[in-house]
């Protein structure tokens, strides 16, 4: 017998074995089940429905938008300054300056510029169509300069 022969011979036993004995998992107890009938009485509880309907007496409530607390006041940068010499606000509000300043005119840009107590409120130059908001959070009197236009400013009196 050559090698090839003597493998396939003993696939082939270790199969026959193997292949016909029962493995451990398909071996299951029997038990034995005798045939009864059982009866039991169920209840079943009614099924009750809840219904409910909105107090008669409770009147109608309209809920009223209110108006916003804060305002933003508009200041237009024209060709030599600002349209507006003064304007009084309350503590929350803001100022929005739009530059309405001419492309083709000498300075178009814009640049506000606060003095004194008022040294944060600096913008960055902007051009025609563009605008810069500050909202003034406490009372005080701030003189905003045109910084394209040195001699020209105006005043921003904050109310409480």
């Amino acid at each position: 017998m050559n090698l090839i022969t003597k493998i396939l011979f003993i696939i082939l036993v270790n199969v026959l074995v193997l292949g016909c004995t029962p493995s451990p998992v398909d071996e299951q107890p029997s038990i034995a089940v005798e045939n009864t009938t059982v009866e039991a009485e169920v209840q079943v509880p009614p099924v009750v429905e809840d219904v409910v309907s909105p107090p008669a007496d409770e009147p109608e409530v309209e809920i009223i938008p209110s108006e916003p607390k804060t305002r933003t006041y508009t200041i237009n940068l024209i060709d030599g300054g600002f349209d507006i010499k003064e304007v009084t606000i309350k503590a929350g509000d803001a100022v929005e300056w739009k530059n309405k300043r001419l492309q083709g005119s000498r300075y178009p840009q814009g640049l506000i510029i606060g003095t004194l107590r008022c040294a944060n409120v600096k913008s960055h130059i902007f051009q025609p169509g563009d605008s810069f908001l500050w909202t003034f959070t406490q009372p005080m009197t701030c003189t905003i300069v045109d910084g394209i236009f040195t001699t020209v400013s105006m005043k921003v009196i904050v109310e409480s």
